[in-house]
């Protein structure tokens, strides 16, 4: 009687197990597949870089969406600044430029921001076809002046390749 007992008990133990790796499985499946974002705020300003999940198959498209909102005292205030409102660079794990530089919609400075109501900018897909499997990083950089003030607002998001 006693070796069912023990029996029993060790095939509980086993079958437990088995179900708490399961969960740890599905639980890390489920946080490779959440949409993940990186904001920074400088005074009245605050840049959102974002990506669709934080791990992508080799041939999926990357999508990366940057925002920039003001929420300060006036209703809206304009930035001035010697190019784009927002640059981006990216590379692999070796510092290669894999692109996409060109953002197809960035715009130039002067640029009015209306309080309350963000700035949404949107890359080029990111073709992971030919990229080797590893993490990929996108800089981006807002840089702008307001009152005599210089801004530098750099988010840094990193989605892996596998």
């Amino acid at each position: 009687m006693k070796i069912k007992a023990i029996l029993i008990s060790f095939l509980a133990s086993i079958l437990v197990a088995c179900n708490n790796s399961t969960s740890v499985q599905e639980s890390n499946n489920e946080l490779q597949h959440e949409k993940q974002a990186v904001v920074s705020k400088e005074d009245d300003f605050t840049f959102t870089i974002t990506s669709d999940k934080k791990v992508y198959a080799k041939g999926e498209k990357v999508k990366i969406e940057a925002n920039i909102l003001y929420n300060g005292e006036l209703a809206e205030v304009k930035v001035r600044g010697g190019g784009n409102l927002i640059t981006w660079e990216v590379v692999n794990e070796l510092g290669e430029e894999i692109g996409p530089r060109d953002t197809r919609e960035d715009i130039a400075l002067p640029y009015t921001f209306v309080k309350g109501e963000p700035y949404i900018l949107k890359t080029a897909d990111i073709d992971t076809t030919d990229l080797e499997d590893g993490n990929i990083t996108v800089d981006a950089v807002v840089e702008f002046s307001l009152n005599k003030k210089d801004y530098k607002l750099n988010n840094e998001l990193v989605f892996t390749i596998e």
